[in-house]
């Protein structure tokens, strides 16, 4: 918990306070796929933050991999769903990433 404060220049006077409560970020894929084809388009649907340009995106990583490990990925758009095409086939996790480096959500995949 934190308490933010609007304090005058003059005089430093702390004239409103209010506490600010910060949780952790949650979402999810929304039925992503168990395969999908190799140098085909797939859209994935989630719900949870966005964040668009705040290195926030959906991709593909080795089963099992980091989040600095993606092979095919897309920066989550501000509406609609996120849409890339995987380059190799293998197995895979399908990974949400917020803030760059946390993992709200890992599904296996399949590419063929």
């Amino acid at each position: 918990t934190y308490e933010v404060r609007y304090v005058l220049n003059e005089g430093d006077a702390v004239i409103a306070r209010t506490e600010v409560r910060v949780v952790a970020a949650e979402g999810g894929l929304i039925d992503p796929p168990s395969s999908a084809v190799a140098l085909q388009s797939m859209e994935i649907q989630f719900e949870g933050p966005r964040n668009p340009g705040g290195g926030s995106w959906i991709g593909l990583v080795p089963r099992g991999g980091g989040h600095d490990a993606y092979l095919s990925y897309c920066y989550l758009p501000e509406t609609g769903p996120c849409r890339f095409t995987p380059t190799e086939p293998g197995s895979f996790d399908l990974v949400y990433v917020v803030g760059g480096s946390t993992i709200l959500d890992r599904q296996p995949i399949e590419i063929r």
